[in-house]
């Protein structure tokens, strides 16, 4: 009995290695691929559904505004037109006149996700055909959209979407919670990312983006 828990566990404890050691060179091959140089400053749309004020959410939302890119808008959408997140992404929006910016009330959801009932409504609403989605808890490097521009100057590109690292919060669970994210989690995703790009017209960079498939821009 002894001998068989010690073989489990050794066991487990291999595969534990294996997977580290799998993970580690599946995130350096995936690191060590560069995207293509920027061909076109396409224009584009950021989306961004708000509901309330996240720890962080001032930071976030100002790196958005702060994009190293000639021609972009961001739209921010919430249920209410007193939710403590517009507000804020109002009062940035003064801070940066240059940035075409607007702002959507969509009131209650008309089905069980209010995320997705908000992009719904900024798709419909966005000028441009490259639309940029991402949650009001990501901050992005000044370089973002000329990363995004540069991935899809492949004209078979449709989406991509990109790993992130997660900021634990100040409790335990957040910690391991962040621990896991960060090495579990984006380990197999990096394994899988050579078989993912040409399968599905998806490659991974450094924010989830599409572009519309057809039509003209929004004037």
């Amino acid at each position: 009995m002894a001998l068989a828990a010690v073989l489990l566990l050794g066991g487990l404890l291999a595969g534990s290695w294996v997977f580290c050691v799998l993970a580690a060179v599946a995130a350096r091959r995936y690191r060590a691929v560069r995207p293509p140089a920027v061909s076109s400053f396409e224009p584009v749309s950021i989306l961004k559904p708000l509901h309330g004020v996240d720890d962080g959410l001032e930071a976030n939302l100002r790196s958005f505004f702060e994009q190293d890119y000639p021609s972009f808008e961001i739209l921010f959408a919430a249920r209410a037109e007193d939710d403590a997140g517009l507000a804020l992404a109002r009062r940035l929006a003064g801070e940066y006149p240059g940035v075409p910016v607007r702002f959507f009330v969509t009131g209650e959801p008309r089905y069980a996700n209010a995320k997705v009932f908000s992009l719904e409504t900024m798709t419909r609403e966005a000028r441009h055909r490259l639309l940029v989605m991402s949650d009001s808890d990501i901050r992005v490097a000044p370089e973002m959209l000329r990363v995004l521009a540069a991935e899809f100057s492949d004209p078979g590109l449709g989406v991509a979407t990109c790993p992130y690292r997660a900021v634990p919060g100040a409790s335990f669970w957040s910690m391991l919670e962040a621990i896991g994210m960060n090495t579990e989690f984006w380990g197999g995703a990096a394994s899988r990312s050579r078989s993912v790009r040409p399968a599905a017209g998806c490659r991974p960079s450094c924010d989830w983006a599409s572009r519309r498939p057809t039509g003209p821009s929004r004037g």
